[in-house]
């Protein structure tokens, strides 16, 4: 029997995504569900995404977007403030341009379009390129990071780093 549900359950999930009808989870900001299941723009939310990437892309900085988006009241669909990390996701969301997808189906224009995808592709660059820059010295200063774990706690340990009384900088992993 539960087999043969989750087999019903995988079809019927497949079928929504081959509509583009919302298969769960939570709506990103700027969008809302109709009766149908259909993604719709929430016109008022969908003016501050747009606001975000416009800004995102002259070089505002995320800490400052999120402070704009929470002084208009913007909240995601949890009703909490809006986070840095939040924001992130924001930026690198295709949805936002259009794309539908679920599991291995992507619709191109499956949903309507908020950002334009020339500006969608702008943010993307400067989100890889700053990613870049912040991340390939860690990596290469720790390559056991997220590998490594504690003898005493099993938990993963990162790369870290101090500075003696003298100057010396001493690297090391911690739990």
């Amino acid at each position: 029997y539960s087999a043969d549900f989750s087999e019903k359950v995988t079809r019927g999930m497949t079928e929504n995504a081959l509509k583009c009808k919302f298969n769960g989870g939570t709506a990103p900001i700027g969008f809302v569900i109709d009766e149908n299941k259909h993604y719709q723009i929430d016109e008022l939310k969908a003016q501050f995404v747009k606001d975000a990437f416009v800004m995102y892309a002259s070089n505002v900085s995320m800490k400052e977007i999120t402070e704009y988006l929470s002084s208009k009241g913007i909240r995601t669909s949890k009703n909490k403030s809006i986070s840095i990390r939040t924001m992130s996701e924001i930026l690198r969301n295709k949805k936002y341009i259009g794309e539908y997808r679920y599991k291995d189906i992507v619709i191109e224009n499956g949903i309507p379009q908020i950002i334009p995808e020339d500006l969608f592709n702008e943010v993307q660059k400067k989100l890889n390129s700053k990613q870049r820059n912040s991340n390939s010295q860690m990596k290469n200063k720790y390559l056991l990071s997220a590998k490594l774990r504690c003898g005493k706690c099993n938990s993963l340990m990162c790369g870290d780093s101090g500075t003696s009384k003298t100057g010396k900088v001493y690297n090391y992993y911690k739990c």
